[in-house]
């Protein structure tokens, strides 16, 4: 999963996205050595790539990560349902805690509770 900082420099000069990779029960990472434009933060888990190793350009591994590169990964899209809705969950609640230590506010669903009221014994 990309982290803050990931999202923040989306497309930008710095990144460097990492991905968990997996074949099976095999499981890897990859780091983007080059710009890959069809790579983003936002893909959702699950999401099928296609990487691609010739002779002229092999796919390259350094100290166990993957290498990626433009001309060796294509993405095929898909994503994997339960995953995408427990990232959708995540991200809700990391927007909700960054709303409410930037801003003090807390995200209000539709119907949720009503403000509090402070108790008054002269009125009761």
């Amino acid at each position: 999963q990309p982290t803050k900082f990931q999202d923040d420099f989306d497309g930008g000069k710095w990144r460097l996205l990492a991905l968990d990779l997996a074949i099976g029960d095999q499981k890897f990472k990859g780091i983007e050595f080059d710009s890959v434009k069809t790579l983003a933060v936002n893909l959702p888990p699950g999401t099928k790539l296609l990487l691609y190793s010739t002779s002229k350009e092999p796919l390259r591994v350094q100290n166990g990560h993957v290498l990626l590169v433009p001309n060796a990964v294509q993405v095929l899209g898909g994503y994997v349902e339960h995953l995408v809705a427990s990232w959708k969950a995540d991200k809700e609640v990391k927007e909700t805690r960054l709303l409410w230590r930037t801003d003090g506010i807390k995200k209000h669903a539709e119907g949720g509770a009503p403000p509090w009221v402070d108790f008054d014994p002269k009125k009761a």
